[in-house]
């Protein structure tokens, strides 16, 4: 399973720095081999900025052709504010990537939408890690 990165940036808590630039991808063996993409997005953000639209489009053409059965959205928030606040916002993230997936012609009803809220949130040292606040996109067959 291969991964690739896509960040929002914000004036608080800045999401986690991407190892080469802010999109990675990785060659894979062939345009079907499954991948996951996250996308990081600022305190309380659920929109996507043009570099996170950017991978989607790259991520979504790399499928175009393959016979995988859904893409899975799975939501996370961090746990800044309450547990149903966070729900929303999980909720509200995966919703906004999916239609930006919509958008490059993915079938509506191949997208499956998981919201974690707060639930499975790092937290080091009582402090709060941007990397919560993201979205996980993966292909599944």
């Amino acid at each position: 399973m291969l991964g690739l990165t896509a960040c929002e940036t914000t004036s608080e808590l800045p999401p986690p720095p991407p190892s080469e630039g802010a999109v990675t991808m990785t060659e894979a063996q062939d345009n079907c081999t499954p991948e996951t993409l996250d996308i990081y997005f600022g305190v309380g953000e659920t929109g996507l900025n043009d570099l996170s639209r950017a991978a989607l489009n790259a991520y979504a053409e790399r499928y175009v052709g393959c016979d995988f059965s859904a893409i899975e959205i799975q939501g996370h928030a961090d746990a800044q504010g309450s547990a149903e606040i966070n729900e929303q916002v999980s909720l509200e993230r995966a919703q906004t990537v999916r239609q930006a997936l919509v958008e490059t012609d993915i079938d509506f009803d191949r997208i499956v939408l998981v919201p974690f809220g707060e639930r499975d949130a790092i937290n080091e040292d009582g402090e709060i890690v941007p990397m919560n606040r993201k979205t996980v996109v993966s292909i599944l067959y």
